[in-house]
């Protein structure tokens, strides 16, 4: 089979090449995972962070990349709402507002402080502490 020299040097084939790769380590990594009883879903983060731009940059950055990325967010947070069961959360209703309700005035309480402490005005620390637990 003649081959094109010049033909992994294209976006296309750039894109097609990593995506192979990190699907092929996502499917490792899955696996791995559920192999030893945990969360495919943590196995394909895991592999996402160190193939990716995270550490060893064997994926490399671009915009198709970068696509593929949000892609996988909207399937990630798609499995997360088929995990949860209505029964489930109205189980764990009242730890679930009351951990939630605690990190929220916690965080917003540590980032005042903070923010208080660099000179920041106590309304402009506020405004900033509550965007940053929102967000």
């Amino acid at each position: 089979m003649i081959r094109n020299p010049s033909l992994k040097s294209t976006p296309n084939a750039l894109f097609l090449s990593s995506s192979r790769d990190g699907f092929i380590s996502f499917c490792f990594g899955g696996y791995c995972l559920s192999e030893i009883a945990d969360p495919s879903m943590l196995g394909y983060l895991l592999v996402g962070f160190i193939a990716g731009p995270g550490l060893f940059h064997l994926i490399p950055e671009s915009p198709s990349t970068d696509y593929l990325g949000e892609i996988g967010i909207v399937f990630l947070t798609f499995s997360i709402g088929l995990e949860f069961s209505i029964g489930k959360l109205k189980s764990m209703r009242t730890l679930l507002i009351g951990l939630g309700g605690m990190q929220v005035v916690f965080t917003i309480l540590l980032v005042m402080g903070i923010l208080i402490l660099l000179g920041t005005p106590a309304l402009w620390a506020f405004s900033v502490a509550v965007v940053l637990v929102m967000s």
